[in-house]
Parts: structure tokens; C-alpha cells; sequence
């Protein structure tokens, strides 16, 4: 896990245990009991808002866009497909930025999507994004794997 470059453009709700960090929360949501005002703060606190005058020279995009770029392979998980999203990442110019040009392949997950999702944003991606597997809108990311 620590190989792959894992990048969350929108900042994260805290870290995972295995991240060594001081605030870190199992994934698994928070029971009620549990749920504090300083958890809430501290969750708060690594959300990151990008204004649409921004978003092009965010580091995070900026990178994101760099890895994307040379991937061979691109899976998406729990990822939300909006539209400005897939533009802000270039999805439909990753074969271009890919130096040995050849079709990048990309997959994703698609828990709770529609059909009619699916194919919207096949066509929005420019045909790019797959979800050619069983069950997909059924698959937690578990489950996809």
C-alpha cells in the first residue's frame, strides 16, 4: 500500500492507522457515542476547499495529473465522476500525455450507480472510464477488488 501514490485532491478526514500520524480514525464509521466535538474538528481540519479559479494550479490536481499522465493502468475507487472532477483531473487526455501512447487503460468502481450512471459518464469521459464487470453497482470497494 505504502508504493501506491494515493492522492486525496479534496484533503481526508483524518489518516489511516497504518499512516503513522497523531490523528488517525479506523475505516469504519463513528458510532454515535464516540463522535465528539474534537473528532468532529479534527476531521473538519483536513477537508480542503479548491475555488473553481484555482482548481488548474492546485498541487494536488497538478500532481494527480502528472501520475495519471504516465499510468499504464488507472483504477478509480469510490470516486464520484463528477463532471468537473474529470476535467480537472484530464481524463479524456490521458492517452495523449501517456509517452508510450499507448490506450491507458481505465476501470472503477461503481457501487449504487445506475446503468444509465454508468453509460453517462462512459460518454462523458469520451469512452474512457470502463465499468465492464458482473454486479459492478453492487461491489463495495472490497468487493471490487
Amino acid at each position: 500500500m505504502q508504493t501506491i501514490p494515493i492522492i486525496h485532491v479534496y484533503g481526508q478526514i483524518g489518516y489511516l492507522p497504518w499512516q503513522e500520524k497523531n490523528h488517525f480514525r479506523t475505516y469504519e464509521p463513528i458510532k454515535q457515542d464516540e463522535m465528539t466535538l474534537l473528532t468532529i474538528k479534527e476531521s473538519s481540519e483536513g477537508i480542503k476547499i479548491i475555488h473553481e479559479e484555482h482548481a488548474e494550479d492546485d498541487p494536488a490536481f497538478k500532481q494527480a495529473r502528472g501520475l495519471l499522465g504516465k499510468a499504464d493502468k488507472i483504477i478509480f475507487l469510490g470516486f464520484g465522476y463528477h463532471d468537473q472532477n474529470l476535467k480537472r483531473l484530464g481524463i479524456e487526455n490521458i492517452s495523449k500525455n501517456n509517452s508510450s501512447h499507448v490506450l491507458v487503460s481505465i476501470i472503477g468502481s461503481a457501487y449504487h450507480l445506475t446503468n444509465n450512471q454508468r453509460n453517462q459518464i462512459f460518454r462523458k469521459s469520451k469512452e474512457r472510464i470502463s465499468f465492464q464487470f458482473d454486479n459492478i453497482e453492487n461491489q463495495t470497494i472490497k468487493d471490487f477488488f
